[in-house]
């Protein structure tokens, strides 16, 4: 009997959340990479905000926001979970790297299609953005732009690596890590406050 893919992604989940409430970045990246390269969770949000909060515990939001290029490049197709990345990309920019300005940028992409869960959020940060923009002195933006979905590079990468059993969960519905990993991103305001 084959094994039931939603068992194989509550146990990489569980396996995951258990790690970050330990503040254990390395063993939530191993857990992450796993379901990413044989566990059939390359084209879910779950490994990849695992990332992030891993990246961000070891104090690398530079990583971070790596990570979720990778994701928005690569395996990430469709718009409503590319939105829940762009926010989350903002959010690190924004905080972690000082830099409204380059942060708007993707904030303004995620509400292409921004789920019903995250709008809320979306909305008050572009409005906080937009004026911490004005004030800001940063000339130069801290990261590149995010990338848009290369559906030829992601059409090898799934061929090498997916090797997902069973459907994806509805796009934009709130990732099952997001308990665990939006306090990671609540944290990056945090660290920012004078």
């Amino acid at each position: 009997m084959a094994p039931d893919q939603n068992e194989i992604d509550k146990e990489y989940r569980s396996s995951i959340r258990a790690h970050l409430e330990r503040d254990d970045w390395h063993g939530a990246y191993e857990w992450a990479k796993g379901w990413i390269s044989g566990g059939g969770g390359a084209t879910l949000l779950d490994p990849w905000l695992a990332y992030v909060a891993s990246a961000l515990l070891q104090g690398q939001p530079r990583t971070a926001t790596h990570s979720i290029d990778l994701a928005l490049r690569s395996w990430i197709p469709r718009r409503a979970d590319r939105s829940v990345l762009h926010w989350t990309r903002s959010r690190i920019i924004r905080f972690r790297l000082n830099d409204p300005k380059t942060a708007c940028t993707d904030l303004e992409r995620a509400t292409q299609s921004t789920p019903s869960w995250l709008r809320a959020e979306v909305r008050r940060d572009i409005e906080d953005c937009a004026a911490e923009s004005a004030l800001s002195r940063k000339r130069k933006p801290s990261v590149t732009p995010a990338p848009d979905f290369q559906a030829e590079e992601a059409a090898h990468m799934l061929a090498v690596v997916s090797n997902r059993l069973g459907d994806l969960p509805e796009a934009g519905s709130q990732p099952g890590l997001w308990v665990v990993v939006h306090p990671y991103l609540q944290r990056c305001q945090q660290t920012s406050a004078p």
